[in-house]
């Protein structure tokens, strides 16, 4: 899909569990609040990991850094340009932006037990 059909989702207070990338693609990892969504009902599960895959990638200016379940305070979308507003565990606010030619959402799995998740994903 294109950047920009990102924006009918809302990342905020989502957590980003990792990132991956090389030359062509920049791959998100994300617990995902499904009860912030639009088209969320009561009863269904409230929490998957997805990942979002930048494709054909022309900018990333993400710096290493350890990644630890830090929270998306906000995505700004601009055409195919998306910049990523975060804050780490202890509080310290970062940025980066990807530019991408398309991005893949996909849902990895849906989380039953938040608790359960958290164990196994040492968070």
């Amino acid at each position: 899909m294109k950047v920009k059909d990102l924006e009918n989702y809302n990342f905020h207070d989502a957590g980003l569990l990792k990132i991956e990338k090389n030359e062509t693609f920049v791959k998100l990892t994300i617990l995902f609040l499904l009860y912030d969504q639009n088209n969320y009902k009561e009863g269904n599960p409230e929490n998957s990991e997805i990942t979002l895959t930048f494709n054909n990638i022309s900018f990333c200016d993400f710096s290493e850094k350890e990644i630890h379940n830090d929270t998306i305070i906000d995505v700004e979308i601009i055409d195919n340009r998306c910049t990523f507003k975060m804050s780490d565990p202890n509080d310290e606010f970062y940025m980066f932006t990807i530019e991408a030619e398309s991005v893949e959402f996909n849902t990895v799995r849906i989380i039953d037990d938040l608790n359960s998740f958290y164990e196994e994903n040492n968070l």
